[in-house]
């Protein structure tokens, strides 16, 4: 999914990619917990109401970029996203992101993709 956030380090709004909930495989080197603060004092819930409505919870997953660890991963990124995840045995589940994009769901514009993992234990 795609989030606002106010990265305190570069003193400017980004789209960051989150996950909702901390991956299993290779992708989970790649998460970095993150506090969401709240995007203005004249509010208390986040752009993206999936994120608090329900579980009040602040923390969310996000994806560090590939290239600079010190960075959370941006929409720019997408591709190279894209590419490690059919890479590393990601499967990007394109039927199930059709529905869900289709449906009145409240993040659905904020979505990107689903993705599984399955472990292998051979």
């Amino acid at each position: 999914m795609i989030q606002n956030y106010y990265d305190t380090n570069l003193q400017y709004y980004r789209n960051i990619i989150i996950l909702n909930k901390e991956p299993i495989g290779p992708l989970n080197k790649y998460i970095k917990k993150i506090s969401m603060p709240y995007l203005s004092p004249f509010t208390n819930s986040f752009s993206n109401d999936m994120n608090n409505t329900n579980n009040n919870n602040t923390c969310l997953y996000a994806i560090i970029d590939f290239m600079d660890n010190t960075k959370l991963m941006c929409v720019n990124n997408i591709p190279d996203l894209f590419s490690f995840l059919i890479n590393n045995g990601y499967i990007i589940d394109y039927n199930l992101t059709k529905i869900i994009k289709n449906t009145t769901c409240a993040s659905k514009n904020d979505l990107i993709c689903y993705i599984t993992y399955t472990i292998n234990t051979q």
